[in-house]
Order: C-alpha cells, then structure tokens, then sequence
C-alpha cells in the first residue's frame, strides 16, 4: 500500500486548495532533486520523483484530492492516539501528584514530538517551574540577620538600609559602608548599636557582587514560604489542594512579593514533599481559526507537448500525467 501523499508531502490535510498543492509539490520536487544522489537520503528521494507524475494526477483531481486528504487526516489521527499512549507510558515516571517538572516536560516533547503545551494536556498535568539555580544564604546566617532586624524594628535589608530589592548592588554596599562608619565610632554601644554595626557589616561583606542580593532575596522569599508550608501541612489531611487553594497560596505569596514562578516552584517542591496532591484544571487549548485561503486567477487551458493532456486551470509547472515541464 503506497504512502498517503499529503502526508509525503508534508501538507496539512486540511488544505483544499489547488493552488497550495501545487506549491508543496513543487517545493518537494526541488527537495527531492537535490537530495537524489545524497548517500542516505537518495533512494528514497528517486523513488518519490518517480511518484510525481501519479501525485499530480491525484492531488490535481479535486474528488481525488478531497479523498487523499480525507485519508490523511485518518492516518494522522490514528499515528497521534498511538503515539499518545506511548507519551503517557513514558511520562508515568516523570508525573508525580499529578504534576511534572519543566525539564522533564521539555525532554518528553522533544523525544516524542509533541509541543510542550500539547503534552500537557494529553497528560493532564501542572507544570512545575524550574528552580532557578540560585543559592540560599546559610540558615545560621539568616537566623542572626533577623536577630538584629528584630532587634531595630526593620522586616529585611533592604528595609534597613532604606532601600528597594531594585537598588544596584554597589548602591546597597554604599549605603551600608556609610552607615557602618557612623555607627561603629558610637561610644554608646547599646543593643540598637550593636545590632545596626553587624547588619552594616553583613551588608558590606554579602551584597558587594552582583549575585549576593539574589540569594539574599531567595533566601528571604524562603522564609516568607514559612507561613504558606503551615498552610499545606493543614491541607495534608485532605491530601489534596483543589484549584481554588492554589490560588489561595499564590495570593498569600504575592502579598509577600514572592515572584509568581518562584512561589509555583516552592508550592509545589514543599507538596511533593508532604505527599499532597494539587488537583488542578487544566484549561483547554484555543483552536486558532484558518486564514482563508486568497483569490486566484487561472490561465487558459493548455495541453501537454509531450503527452498530450489537457492543464486543466492550474499553475502547475509540470503535467499531471507524465510530469513533462509546462512550456
């Protein structure tokens, strides 16, 4: 049984329309023509030049044509609901808690031809972010960090250092450099003093490159989080988190100004940890409407000087019976 040719030509089954037919084959016949004597792809690529007068004869035909495309679209259908079943065979061990990792969410669309959004909706998951590589300050180091903050009245480094999380790092070593000198030549060395020289000091020593503020941040949002994993560990009992619990969660980290894909990360890193299910709905994929097709005007017919065939109306370059070149 011969290959269905809208599928040899890579053409969408759901084209009609002549004029696009015409392009694809004669885009394939100059693929073809220059692949015949390629080491690996020039048999098969002969054997489809061979082909073109009969993919002419049947794409050119508008009954035949709509019964190849018909054909295809079948062929294709049934290629996807088996290549599905092998998708959901080999995600079985990458799902866990109905969710799956962006890494192993990108290698599965990759090794089985699926577009990432195509893999989950077939595998009906939610996507968890990447961790981005950032690292965390030691949790001795922060547990003295909120020791002097508590000690001043500030929530964070920033704060005390009269700061947004935006500001340069060079700007937050200055502010700190500045303040350490004011502060360190006080006789009066209260609890207030204290605590203002070592977070001064801190500053100076752990935000003096461009990364050290990013994992101070990362390190801050961790322990905003704190509130948010007392809150799953409550759901625990109920082992899962439906769609509006999510978005609790996520309000709960927006108010804490934890980035949305940082708090997605930790929501779910701390659930797969709990063994608590996110149940979530997943959004059905959006049809995009076809582009109509453009207006054409055609030639009068002509005939074949090699074989005697009528064009028909068409643009075609080459005869539909023998593929002898239009002149």
């Amino acid at each position: 049984m011969r290959e269905n040719y809208y599928i040899l030509l890579e053409l969408d089954p759901s084209v009609r329309d002549e004029i696009k037919v015409i392009a694809a084959i004669d885009a394939k016949q100059q693929q073809w023509s220059k692949e015949k004597n390629h080491p690996t792809k020039g048999n098969a690529s002969q054997k489809n030049l061979g082909l073109l007068p009969d993919i002419r004869k049947t794409l050119l035909n508008p009954s035949y044509r709509d019964a190849e495309a018909k054909a295809a679209q079948k062929n294709l259908l049934d290629e996807k609901v088996k290549n599905e079943k092998i998708l959901k065979t080999a995600a079985s061990v990458f799902v866990k808690n109905g969710s799956i990792k962006k890494d192993d969410l990108e290698k599965l669309a990759k090794n089985y031809n699926f577009t990432e959004d195509e893999v989950v909706l077939i595998l009906k998951v939610r996507v968890i972010g990447k961790d981005d590589g950032i690292g965390m300050l030691d949790e001795s180091f922060m547990k003295r960090i909120r020791s002097d903050l508590k000690v001043i009245g500030k929530k964070d480094l920033f704060d005390f250092l009269g700061l947004k999380p935006n500001a340069s790092y060079m700007d937050l070593v200055q502010r700190a450099t500045d303040i350490y000198d004011k502060y360190s030549k006080n006789a009066n060395k209260t609890a207030e003093v204290t605590a203002t020289v070592s977070l001064s000091s801190i500053c100076k020593d752990n935000l003096k490159q461009a990364g050290d503020k990013e994992k101070y941040l990362k390190s801050l949002h961790y322990e905003y989080f704190g509130e948010l994993k007392d809150m799953i560990d409550l759901w625990s009992s109920k082992s899962s988190i439906d769609t509006a619990g999510y978005q609790t969660l996520v309000s709960l980290a927006k108010d804490k100004e934890i980035p949305l894909e940082r708090a997605d990360f930790f929501i779910y890193d701390h659930c797969r940890k709990k063994g608590v299910e996110i149940d979530m709905d997943i959004p059905n994929a959006v049809p995009v409407p076809p582009t109509p097709p453009p207006l054409y005007s055609f030639k009068e017919k002509k005939y074949c000087r090699e074989c005697g065939t009528e064009y028909y109306k068409t643009h075609s370059k080459y005869c539909i019976n023998c593929g002898h070149e239009r002149t």
